[in-house]
């Protein structure tokens, strides 16, 4: 990140010039060496980066990238800290260089702004419930060629191109039978007050991010992902035998199953979708489809079945939080 291209564009943000020079001030006049067993290098400036450690680093590094929208015509573009996510429906190879056309003008802004693109950590998946495509192409950042994946990890959420949930489910429950045991190996004489803590706090939070889109509908994952809380149940209780039953030993610590937390996760989080619909535009073309136009409140609408071709679209978050929102068994509290 450039100084003199920052400086640049905070003044082309119309930022108060007092401000700037400040911004200025902070950011020059810093240099760097290495020191490696009490030997040190030469001093060299600093001409680009900001601080690490401090507080507005971060605000600097999205208002260098804030452009970067700009120059994408064809596709959609999602933006994450130093994550950048591009992204359109294919149906043609004239969607294929559309889609190429984007980063190309991608890179020439990499190469503009002096901040290229690291082509060895950028993927290309293709989301499909197809097992082959009619078409097939390849992708490049620069002379570089993006490597295709069948899966790809996302803010966290590892996402399949066959569109299933295979390696989120196995992927988190193995970190939380990791967390678990090491919980076991740690406080092994403390509490059950403590131990429910615990796992509350370190364990299950592992289980349950981001669980709104990929709340599973299979039966395997949904029995995979209990097993980890009965172990912790056991745990938690110091039961040895297999005689107590593990329902009963939930209800008397009062832990929720998982699928019933995730169920509740959804229709909390699809209920405040309907009363922000501004914040979340795209998924407002799917709900103006499934809105009722009869009524008349955010809160009370009805949510009319949309029609689903495939199981994964039937189960996945929107259509399926609908369905559970038209049965109204549950009291869901915001």
């Amino acid at each position: 990140m450039p100084h003199s291209v920052l400086i640049r564009k905070l003044i082309n943000c119309n930022i108060n010039p007092v401000l700037v020079h400040w911004i200025h001030a902070f950011l020059t006049n810093r240099y760097q060496r290495v020191v490696l067993h009490g030997c040190a290098s030469s001093l060299v400036p600093v001409t680009s980066g900001v601080p690490q450690g401090s507080v507005l680093g971060p605000v600097l590094f999205l208002l260098f990238i804030n452009d970067i929208t700009e120059v994408v015509k064809h596709c959609n573009i999602k933006l994450y800290a130093d994550d950048t996510l591009l992204y359109r429906a294919v149906s043609s190879s004239g969607d294929c260089s559309l889609l190429q056309d984007d980063l190309n003008a991608l890179f020439q802004w990499s190469i503009s702004n002096n901040m290229k693109f690291n082509a060895s950590k950028s993927y290309v998946t293709v989301f499909s419930s197809k097992r082959r495509l009619n078409f097939e192409t390849s992708y490049c950042i620069g002379e570089s060629v993006i490597q295709p994946v069948d899966c790809v990890k996302y803010l966290g959420v590892w996402m399949q191109g066959n569109l299933h949930w295979d390696t989120q489910i196995s992927t988190i429950v193995t970190r939380a039978n990791r967390m678990l045991g090491l919980l076991r190996s740690t406080l092994t004489d403390a509490p059950s007050e403590i131990k429910k803590l615990a796992y509350t706090s370190l364990c299950r939070p592992l289980l349950e991010y981001a669980s709104e889109v990929w709340d599973p509908y299979i039966k395997k994952h949904t029995y995979d992902l209990e097993m980890v809380q009965n172990r912790a149940v056991r745990f938690i209780l110091n039961i040895k035998g297999r005689d107590t039953s593990i329902t009963e030993a939930k209800d008397s610590i009062k832990l929720k199953t998982l699928a019933t937390r995730r169920k509740e996760n959804r229709l909390k989080t699809l209920l405040n979708i309907l009363d922000n619909e501004v914040l979340h535009p795209s998924l407002s073309n799917v709900l103006t489809e499934m809105l009722s136009k009869s009524s008349m409140s955010t809160r009370n609408q009805s949510l009319n079945p949309v029609y689903c071709r495939t199981n994964i679209f039937l189960n996945s978050f929107l259509p399926g939080t609908a369905r559970d929102l038209r049965l109204g068994d549950e009291e869901v509290e915001l």
